[in-house]
């Protein structure tokens, strides 16, 4: 179930490049951005109301846990740039890419309090698949 769920987060992400992307086609990228966050904030408020989630039991968070909206910024931004400059899909791919070996050094060193999930030699054909792949995508 949790494969199927990471299947569709790649494909939410692929809908909501190529939805960002042609947002900010009608309106600059920054209000775009802006939309995009002003839309999930309203959609996380309805979804807060119906489960009837209580807000401010939470314990203590530290003040820099806060510093991931600006990397949600920083996402649609970006996407949009990539979107309008090499497409949906070697935006997606890159970014793919990136994210794949950022988090195998996430998962292998324990870094921002993560588990440790050694990194196997097993692993390696999947960044070189995702690696070459993306490479063909650049130069193709």
């Amino acid at each position: 179930m949790l494969v199927l769920s990471g299947l569709f987060i790649g494909v939410l992400t692929a809908i909501m490049v190529s939805l960002n992307g042609i947002l900010s086609t009608y309106i600059d990228m920054y209000h775009s951005a802006l939309i995009v966050h002003l839309v999930g904030l309203m959609t996380v408020s309805i979804v807060l109301l119906v489960v009837r989630e209580a807000v401010g039991k939470e314990r203590h968070v530290p003040l820099y846990l806060y510093s991931v909206g600006v990397f949600g910024v920083l996402m649609v931004v970006l996407t949009n740039i990539c979107f309008q400059s090499i497409g949906v899909s070697l935006t997606v791919a890159t970014g793919l890419l990136g994210q794949s070996a950022l988090s195998a050094l996430i998962d292998h060193n324990g870094w921002l309090g993560m588990p440790k999930h050694r990194f196997s030699v097993r692993k390696i054909p999947g960044l070189v698949l995702v690696l070459a792949g993306t490479a063909i995508m650049i130069i193709y």
